[in-house]
């Protein structure tokens, strides 16, 4: 038998539409990255509430919304819904670092952020994974779309304070 901890998090949201212009830009995206693979969904025109989750260390929730992603404008991580131990909001966290949402991947690894910049700017073919890892796609095709002047890559690794 397992003891397992159930803690319910629960905040006020409201589901958020994707613009015409937002849903033409991802449905090219996907197609360019996963057109020859069979099964995957297609983007929506909701957006997701929650895009990821991260336990921290200290029994912390931190909740990404796309409503937190949005608040910062695609150049900044993001802003975090911090729950406590016993499941309750406490807080909102701005992580006020260098990153571009089209081109830059993140990861957080007990203290430490993590930014992969540049790790999206080959289009299909490398990605990273929660909890650490890159995966790769192979056979990806050149298209007009690959146009983005990319700078090398580079990983670039913060300490989280809070």
């Amino acid at each position: 038998d397992f003891d397992f901890v159930r803690h319910i998090i629960e905040r006020e949201y409201e589901t958020l539409k994707r613009t015409g212009a937002e849903m033409k830009e991802l449905n090219a995206d996907h197609e360019r990255r996963y057109g020859g693979i069979p099964g995957l969904r297609k983007p929506t025109i909701y957006r997701r509430h929650i895009e990821e989750i991260f336990p921290r260390a200290n029994g912390e929730l931190w909740v990404l919304t796309q409503r937190g992603i949005k608040a910062v404008g695609g150049h900044d991580l993001g802003r975090f819904d911090v729950f406590d131990t016993d499941g309750r909001f406490v807080r909102q966290v701005t992580l006020d670092v260098e990153f571009d949402s089209r081109w830059d991947e993140f990861e957080f690894a007990g203290d430490r952020l993590y930014v992969h910049r540049e790790s999206r700017s080959i289009p299909g073919t490398t990605g990273t994974m929660p909890g650490g890892g890159m995966f790769i796609v192979a056979g990806h095709e050149a298209t007009s779309a690959d146009d983005h002047d990319a700078k090398p890559y580079e990983l670039v690794c913060y300490e989280v304070l809070r």
